[in-house]
C-alpha cells in the first residue's frame, strides 16, 4: 500500500515520492543479510549486492560459492541499515579470516568501501572481484537508469503494477541537472551543500560531474552561497549539477589496499560502460594489482548467467591466486 501510494503521489507531481522510491528499491530487502555458518580457518566470502537486488536474486551466485565450500554472506547496500549491516558482517567474519569480497555494480562497491574504511576490521582482505563496476563519474543519463531500474526492481519484488501516468512521469524522471538562474546554494559543516530553486522549493544536493563536493570545490563555491545565481555565475559554475538523492563518492581506496582486485565486465554493458571500468583500472588501482576479463553479449550484471562457464573459471583462478597469496603471507 506504501508503494502504491507513493507511485500516486509521483503521478500527481510530488517529486519527492521518486527520492522515497529509490532509496526503498536500491535495496528492496531493506538491508536484509543472510549467512551461513562461519568456519574459523576457512576463507569467507562476502557477496555485494547491485542496486534494486535482493538476496534471492543473489543466490545462484551465494550456491556457487557455498558449492566450493566456502561460507558466505549476502546482503545488499540499504545506506538506511548501513550500521546493523556492517554489525551483521563484523559477527559472521571470525578474527583473522580471509575474505574475499564479491562485490556487484556501484552500490556492492558503495559498501565494500565502508568495509575497507574500517580501522578496526579484524580480518584480512584475501581479494575483491568487481562484477559490472565502477563508474566513478555522476552522468545525468547513469543516475536516470539507476533511479529507474530500482523503482521498477522494487515494484517487480513486490507485484506491483506501474499505472500509466506513474509511468510517464518514471520514464522522463530527471535525477540529476544543471544549476539554473536564480538557484540559491546553500552550505554548512554539517551537510553538504545544498540547492534550492528560485521559489524555494528545494531541488536537491550539489555534486560534480564527477561525484560529491571535495575541499577544494568548496572553496570554488563559497563565492556563489546564499544568493540567487545569476547567468554570469552559471557558466563558472559549469562543472557542478544538482542531483535530486545523495550519491556516495567512489574514490580510488582499492589502491590502499594489499589484496589482488579482479574485474569482471562487459563491452555490451549500456549503464555502466567498459571505458568507465578500464578508466578506473587505469588510475585507481596499483601496478600489478588489478586483472580484469571482458566480455562480450552480457548485460549489466548478467555476465554470470550469460557467460556461466568463463566467469566461473575466472573465479576459480583467482580464489587460488587468492589462497596461495594468504598461504605464503601466513608463513612468514
Amino acid at each position: 500500500q506504501a508503494i502504491t501510494a507513493m507511485l500516486q503521489a509521483l503521478a500527481d507531481g510530488h517529486a519527492q515520492a521518486a527520492d522515497l522510491l529509490f532509496y526503498w528499491g536500491v535495496a528492496p530487502d531493506v538491508g536484509l543479510t543472510k549467512a551461513d555458518a562461519p568456519k574459523p580457518g576457512e576463507m569467507h566470502i562476502l557477496i555485494l549486492g547491485w542496486g534494486g537486488s535482493t538476496c534471492s536474486q543473489l543466490e545462484v551466485v551465494q550456491k556457487w560459492w557455498q558449492g566450493r565450500g566456502f561460507p558466505t554472506f549476502t546482503t545488499t547496500f540499504c545506506s538506511k541499515m548501513i550500521e546493523k549491516q556492517l554489525c551483521d558482517i563484523k559477527e559472521f567474519l571470525p578474527t583473522g579470516a580471509d575474505v574475499l569480497i564479491h562485490a556487484f555494480s556501484n552500490n556492492g562497491i558503495y559498501l565494500l568501501q565502508s568495509l575497507c574504511r574500517d580501522p578496526e576490521r579484524s580480518w584480512r582482505l584475501a581479494g575483491v572481484i568487481v562484477d559490472s563496476a565502477p563508474d566513478v563519474n555522476i552522468s545525468p543519463t547513469l543516475m536516470r537508469q539507476v533511479v529507474n531500474g530500482c523503482i521498477r526492481a522494487l515494484c517487480l519484488f513486490n507485484r506491483i503494477t506501474i499505472e500509466k501516468k506513474a509511468e510517464a512521469v518514471l520514464t522522463d524522471l530527471n535525477v540529476v541537472g544543471p544549476l539554473r538562474v536564480g538557484d540559491c546554494i546553500s552550505f554548512s559543516a554539517e551537510q553538504p551543500p545544498v540547492v534550492s530553486a528560485a521559489s524555494g522549493e528545494p531541488r536537491g544536493v550539489l555534486l560534480t560531474t564527477k561525484g560529491v563536493i571535495s575541499k577544494q570545490d568548496e572553496e570554488a563555491i563559497s563565492g556563489f552561497l546564499d544568493r540567487p545565481l545569476q547567468g554570469k555565475d552559471l557558466h563558472q559554475l559549469k562543472s557542478f549539477q544538482v542531483s535530486k538523492v545523495e550519491i556516495e563518492e567512489i574514490s580510488d581506496f582499492l589502491a590502499k589496499e594489499e589484496a589482488p582486485l579482479l574485474f569482471l565486465y562487459s563491452s555490451s554493458d549500456t549503464l555502466i560502460k567498459p571505458a568507465a571500468v578500464e578508466e578506473y583500472i587505469k588510475t585507481c588501482t596499483r601496478e600489478g594489482q588489478a586483472s580484469s576479463k571482458r566480455f562480450a553479449g552480457s548485460q549489466h550484471v548478467r555476465h554470470f548467467q550469460k557467460h556461466f562457464d568463463e566467469y566461473a573459471a575466472e573465479l576459480i583462478a583467482f580464489t587460488e591466486r587468492c589462497r596461495d597469496r594468504s598461504d605464503a603471507a601466513s608463513e612468514k
